[in-house]
């Protein structure tokens, strides 16, 4: 794994690994057929369902879309936000710079 690329560690149904790189934006753009750049922080609940699996998927964890949609409550979804809001961050900083949204704020 690239030391390049952070990754983030959270408690879900058990401890779990994010990853937020190229590979996670292909996974989430295959799976909805959406273009991520273009996303201006409009994210459904299908939407961060999907990119928290392309997440896990992006680090290694050998999960299916169904098996994340029950990890995911209403008591965690704030915390997978703002995990996966701050690998994004920290993935294209630039980006957020010139003001981009966060694609999940």
């Amino acid at each position: 794994m690239s030391e390049l690329v952070k990754t983030k560690t959270i408690k879900l149904d058990k401890e779990r690994t994010l990853k937020f790189n190229f590979k996670t934006i292909m996974l989430f753009e295959k799976e909805t057929g959406k273009n991520f750049f273009k996303m201006n922080g409009e994210f459904s609940g299908t939407d961060t369902l999907v990119l928290l699996w392309a997440c896990l998927k992006s680090a290694g964890e050998d999960i299916t879309l169904d098996q994340t949609a029950d990890i995911i409550d209403l008591s965690n979804v704030s915390a997978i936000g703002a995990a996966i809001t701050g690998l994004i961050k920290e993935a294209m900083p630039n980006d957020q710079k010139a003001g981009a949204a966060s694609p999940l704020a």
